[in-house]
């Protein structure tokens, strides 16, 4: 009879990989693929409206960096865009012939070499989820001999104040859709080793990583899709905030009483956030709401 699973589990007939401990050891976002239409346009309101720094830029894709560790987003011309297509995590003592072993124990989809410091893998969804080292990473590692060399921006095309005066730390969350949250929790869980910060039945957030944390919130829903991102600011004030946001004419809406929701210049969702705070589903949460109209 055939094997159903994909992977090998202790536990039968669940999403667990194995009895609670993890496999690996999550520290933080690598980076964040970001597919638009326009990628130095992008590559400039993220810089001038969160203060991102811009590490790589090739003419055709570039990254802008943020946090320590830092954490990346790779944005790249796409067709079928504005879409977020992967994400990286980075996980701690990466070792690439040890991590890539680990992997194929656990039956992983997937795995596949993406330069020496990564391996691609899919996760339950099937969903490209990068097993990454915490530095060494850069667009384009994946094609054989490519570097960075006369790649890396310099001077004001590399950093520059952000017209808002905020300065970006963390991903505070992707909100990640899929068929079944709480399978993927576990996958999540078990290979990582994230947290359940919250969980309502519906959804829940995994965080991961020193302060401030990562995070990813898993909805249920038609899905594998990332529906938005949300990037955590130093001193963020609800109203100073929004004054900013109002001064510089930005399309935005409420969203609890940590973040405000924006759209970027591609019409994707991107909220600006307190570094703590903020949880799934917060705009419409009226018991914790201390927002004064």
């Amino acid at each position: 009879m055939a094997q159903e699973l994909t992977y090998t589990r202790e536990e039968k007939n669940t999403g667990r990989l194995l009895a609670p401990r993890s496999i690996l050891k999550a520290t933080v976002f690598n980076h964040l693929s970001y597919g638009v239409e326009k990628y130095a346009e992008t590559r400039d309101w993220y810089m001038d409206i969160f203060g991102m720094d811009c590490v790589y830029d090739d003419g055709k894709q570039a990254s802008v960096a943020f946090g320590t560790p830092r954490r990346e987003i790779y944005i790249r011309k796409r067709d079928n865009a504005p879409i977020m297509d992967h994400w990286a995590i980075s996980v701690a003592d990466f070792e690439a012939a040890q991590v890539e072993k680990i992997l194929l124990k656990w039956g992983i989809k997937g795995v596949a070499w993406d330069g020496d410091f990564a391996w691609h893998a899919r996760d339950d969804n099937g969903f490209m989820t990068q097993v990454c080292a915490e530095v060494g990473v850069f667009p384009g590692a994946a094609t054989r001999g490519w570097t960075t060399d006369g790649r890396i921006p310099t001077g004001p095309k590399a950093s520059r104040p952000s017209k808002t005066g905020w300065k970006a730390t963390a991903v505070n969350h992707v909100t990640y859709v899929v068929p079944d949250y709480r399978r993927t929790r576990d996958f999540y869980i078990d290979l990582f080793g994230m947290r359940v910060a919250f969980e309502d039945g519906l959804k829940c957030a995994l965080n991961f990583g020193p302060h401030p944390e990562d995070s990813i919130y898993l909805v249920q829903g038609d899905g594998p899709r990332i529906d938005h991102i949300a990037i955590s600011i130093a001193d963020f004030d609800l109203r100073k905030t929004e004054e900013v946001i109002k001064g510089l004419g930005l399309d935005y809406s409420d969203d609890g009483d940590s973040a405000w929701t924006l759209t970027d210049l591609n019409g994707y969702r991107v909220q600006v956030c307190a570094e703590t705070g903020v949880y799934p589903g917060a705009a419409r949460d009226f018991f914790h709401q201390i927002r004064k109209k």
